[in-house]
């Protein structure tokens, strides 16, 4: 366990990790106030990453800092600010304090071999990550848990009438509180790891588990690359997912699973979440 410790970042993986990570002290660095963590009485430190003299004195007195900046659209600009200047401004402070600080990057698995422009982006944040000794990039597949808008966009389109939904590879989703305490875990590893769940899970079976705990039962899956790429068009045009989104999540994201398997005695779900997130909206 770490006796303090700080995330940039305040959006989904941001929140969950200050309201959950196990530490004598906890703090976030962000531009706004977030509701729960104050209810929590979590610290909040105001301040933007690109703030290179805020972000030097934020993660001072800090033993492990996580960097979960949630933006994930935009453009380039934006995006490589994200990511890339104010992980640098991270690692600045780390090099210069000199006291074997943590940085615990947030990532994505594929993240070498994507081809969308946040993929490369996140690839250079990670090699910035990567030249202080005590880092770990945790390259994760999508996350799934209390409160997020992944799950619930599912939802929202897997209620709709839908064409065949497109092929594509395993997911693999993790819950968001098992890739914390896996995170936790890893506390001593340094480099990069894999993190994704065990369940074979393609973005149609996920919305197709969906349907039949909606009892609308399950779409066709089209698999030729002609088909594939017009029923990606067709999903996009429900205005829940943009057809970036959808290219996203047809990628494969299973990777070996030891670090899953090793930590986590009984990891979540995704079919009792989807059910949990169906209840609530009925």
């Amino acid at each position: 366990m770490c006796v303090k410790a700080i995330v940039l970042g305040s959006g989904y993986m941001g929140k969950n990790i200050a309201l959950n990570i196990n530490a004598d002290s906890v703090a976030y660095y962000a531009r706004h106030e977030v509701p729960e963590l104050k209810a929590k009485n979590i610290s909040w430190i105001e301040g933007d990453v690109l703030d290179g003299e805020k972000v030097m004195a934020a993660v001072k007195d800090y033993d492990a800092i996580y960097y979960a900046v949630g933006i994930w659209k935009g453009e380039r600009e934006k995006l490589f600010d994200a990511h890339v200047n104010g992980m640098k401004n991270v690692v600045a402070a780390v090099k210069k304090y000199d006291t074997n600080q943590r940085i615990v990057n947030l990532s994505f698995i594929n993240v070498h071999y994507g081809k969308l422009e946040l993929f490369r982006i996140k690839g250079i944040e990670e090699d910035n990550a990567a030249t202080v000794k005590n880092h770990l990039n945790v390259r994760l597949s999508p996350v799934y848990g209390e409160g997020d808008q992944f799950t619930r966009k599912l939802v929202d389109l897997a209620s709709q009438n839908l064409p065949n939904l497109p092929d594509g590879g395993n997911i693999a989703p993790i819950h968001i509180l098992d890739a914390i305490k896996v995170i936790e875990a890893s506390e001593g590893t340094m480099g990069a790891i894999d993190l994704c769940s065990t369940e074979e899970l393609r973005f149609a079976d996920m919305i197709n588990v969906i349907r039949n705990i909606m009892g609308k039962g399950e779409k066709s899956v089209s698999e030729s690359g002609f088909f594939v790429k017009r029923t990606v068009s067709a999903l996009a045009e429900k205005g829940i997912f943009d057809e970036e989104d959808i290219e996203r999540y047809l990628m494969k994201y299973y990777r070996e699973t030891t670090w899953i398997t090793r930590f986590v005695k009984e990891p979540h779900r995704f079919k009792d979440y989807a059910e949990e997130v169906v209840k609530t909206i009925k």
